[in-house]
């Protein structure tokens, strides 16, 4: 579901008599629950330059987040997005081609460690967990090899070439920049 959190409901100053009633429950991890205070049903524009707006509908939801929203399955198959985790990126056709949203590995963090915080309440446990869930008790910056790369995953190659020694056999005699190069030590 797309999910509109009540604080960003606020902010946006919704009256809370515009909400159709939904009464199904929502479910997390911890298999807590809760009920969803209504619908409501709202333009989405994505993109800055090559826009694209759709009518949306979203779930909200009285619950503290570090989030204003969830763009969940349903929005992005209005939009037809493609996302890429890994380049923190969607894109969607528009009338005029292809548009893109580009998030940043800095601010997902950021992002990560408040909604981690607000989790725990400085409590170190998740609130309304078990006993046995996993205590966070702080998450840290690990700067790769690219300023905005803080994914620990994405890391270049330590070493930049072939970890063998390569010969050079000619592929064309005629034309000498046309070279294969394979490993030295190969048995024929």
């Amino acid at each position: 579901m797309n999910i509109l959190f009540q604080q960003a409901f606020e902010r946006i100053q919704l009256d809370e008599v515009d909400l159709k009633p939904a009464s199904f429950p929502l479910y997390d991890f911890t298999r807590d629950h809760l009920i969803p205070k209504g619908m409501i049903v709202l333009p989405v524009t994505l993109g800055e330059t090559n826009e694209v707006m759709k009518v949306t509908e979203f779930l909200v939801v009285d619950c503290p987040s570090a989030f204003n929203g969830i763009l969940g399955r349903p929005l992005l198959w209005n939009f037809k997005v493609i996302t890429s985790m890994y380049h923190l990126k969607i894109k969607f056709p528009t009338s005029t081609g292809i548009g893109e949203v580009q998030g940043s590995q800095r601010e997902s963090h950021n992002w990560c460690i408040r909604a981690v915080q607000m989790a725990c309440k400085g409590k170190g446990k998740p609130m309304g967990a078990p006993e046995h869930a996993m205590t966070i008790n702080r998450i840290e910056l690990r700067l790769g090899p690219a300023e905005n790369n803080i994914d620990p995953c994405i890391q270049e190659c330590p070493h930049n070439g072939p970890v063998e020694d390569l010969s050079k056999v000619s592929v064309d005699e005629s034309e000498s920049t046309r070279v294969l190069r394979i490993e030295s030590n190969l048995n024929s």
